[in-house]
């Protein structure tokens, strides 16, 4: 099933995580991403936990197969579907698909079997958190009115992640 399948908590994660871009985000203001508030950060937790919880933890348990089986079936359903995107017609809804389907990827990619296996897997979904959290500090505190501000802060990211690993 394309993106592991939702629970109520990724759904909640998820809703949270739309509450606060329009809570925030339609203020006239332009931002990068358009600024992470608390309740933003935390629905995007939300959906970072049940994507562990519900989409490795428990189909590895429901489909009696090891973390690291369903962490490539995962990665190949995720890479298909992404390959399919392109024919949904609604453009809209094609890129908030395509931006959580990608979500989910990015952040499989991230864990490895035995964080999950030994349930330290925390560190890596706070790690996304940090990054998002981080960029946004570093582009409304310092990069906001700066010419090419957008290449800076692609590479801040990548200077964070790369000494945050």
């Amino acid at each position: 099933m394309p993106l592991c399948g939702f629970n109520a908590k990724m759904l909640y994660g998820l809703n949270l995580f739309e509450e606060g871009i329009i809570e925030q985000g339609f203020g006239g203001i332009e931002m990068a991403f358009c600024g992470f508030n608390a309740k933003m950060l935390y629905g995007v937790n939300l959906f970072h936990e049940g994507l562990v919880e519900h989409g490795v933890i428990g189909r590895s348990a429901m489909k009696n197969k090891s973390v690291d089986q369903i962490l490539a079936d995962e990665l190949s359903e995720l890479n298909e579907f992404l390959r399919e995107m392109p024919d949904i017609t609604d453009t809209a809804f094609r890129d908030i698909i395509q931006g959580a389907t990608l979500h989910a990827r990015g952040l499989y990619s991230l864990l490895t079997p035995e964080q999950i296996q030994t349930g330290k897997y925390a560190f890596a979904l706070k790690k996304a958190s940090d990054v998002m959290y981080g960029m946004d500090n570093e582009y409304y505190s310092r990069l906001e009115s700066e010419p090419e501000r957008m290449k800076k802060l692609v590479q801040w990211i990548n200077n964070y992640v790369s000494n945050h690993k």
